[in-house]
């Protein structure tokens, strides 16, 4: 279990470091006249998944640091599960 909350939070600390980069460089933040490429929209899309799509975009708008923290803490719990459970399916 030590393994799988390890993991989970090292997840949950890679997610926020990535979605925090990942939004940074999305189109709707550039500069009026930068360019953004379709990669850097891409990765903010997937990073930003499950809980910037079950908001409304006014609730996105005023939590957005603090949905970007709960999102990540999402991503490692949903991690920190599937990695306790693998490594319990190893011990048998």
């Amino acid at each position: 279990m030590k393994k799988a909350l390890v993991f989970g939070l090292a997840v949950t600390v890679l997610h926020l470091i990535l979605s925090g980069i990942a939004w940074s460089f999305a189109g709707g933040n550039a500069a009026p006249g930068a360019r953004h490429g379709a990669v850097a929209t891409a990765t903010w899309d997937v990073l930003r998944f499950p809980l910037f799509f079950a908001f409304s975009r006014d609730v996105v708008t005023e939590w957005f640091f603090p949905l970007m923290m709960l999102n990540s803490v999402t991503w490692g719990a949903l991690c920190l599960v599937i990695a306790s459970r693998v490594l319990a399916a190893f011990r048998r």
